[in-house]
This record gives structure tokens, C-alpha cells and sequence, in this order.
């Protein structure tokens, strides 16, 4: 019977750590388009300002969020490559950002996205 056991759990424990990964998409609601997309401790913001694309790697400062029946919440704080921090809080799904989208013309409302 352990035997048996044994490649049933590990196939379900090799399901759970793929579903538990650090991957977080965030839309920004602008009419341009742009995005944070954090794979592990690293990530990418891309955006656009008028007829320039840019884009920016991060790396994660801080992250707390979470997820329940009422959505997503919590906050998260990246440091851009450039060296400017950008600081976000969220409830139901909609982050704000607090510090640091403005002098990049990054939006200020942001949404979970998939991936």
C-alpha cells in the first residue's frame, strides 16, 4: 500500500509547488497599455508614453499579497534597475500605486491580470 502511495504524492506534491510559484501579473488601466509581470524575486514593467515603449527590470523589495473570495490585496514594493522604487497596494484585485509611477508616466491603477 506505501508503494502505491508513494508516486501519487509526489505527483501532487510536484502540482502544489507549480501552483504556489511567485509568478504576479499586474495590468495597468491606461489607455497606452502597461505591465508588471514578477517571475521569483525578479521581474519586468513595460509601458508606453506616447509613441515610446519602455521597459524596465525590477527587483522584488517586498511582497505581501494575498488571495481570497474577495480578491487580491496586499502590497508590494520593486526596485527598478534605474534605481527609482515603485511602492503598490491593493484590495479586490486593484492595486495603487503609491510612490514613484508618476515621474515614469506609469499608470496609477493597476489590476491582476493572468499571466
Amino acid at each position: 500500500m506505501k508503494l502505491r502511495a508513494l508516486p501519487l504524492v509526489s505527483v501532487l506534491a510536484l502540482l502544489l509547488a507549480g501552483c504556489a510559484g511567485d509568478d504576479f501579473h499586474l495590468a495597468g488601466k491606461s489607455a497606452d497599455g502597461a505591465d508588471i509581470v514578477l517571475d521569483g524575486p525578479r521581474g519586468t514593467v513595460s509601458w508606453h508614453w506616447g509613441p515610446k515603449a519602455y521597459s524596465q527590470p525590477f527587483t522584488l523589495e517586498k511582497k505581501n499579497v494575498s488571495h481570497s473570495p474577495a480578491g487580491w490585496r496586499g502590497t508590494m514594493d520593486l526596485k527598478l534597475s534605474g534605481g527609482r522604487h515603485l511602492a503598490l497596494t491593493g484590495e479586490h484585485g486593484t492595486f495603487v500605486c503609491e510612490k514613484g509611477c508618476d515621474d515614469l508616466h506609469l499608470p496609477l491603477l493597476w489590476t491582476v491580470a493572468d499571466k
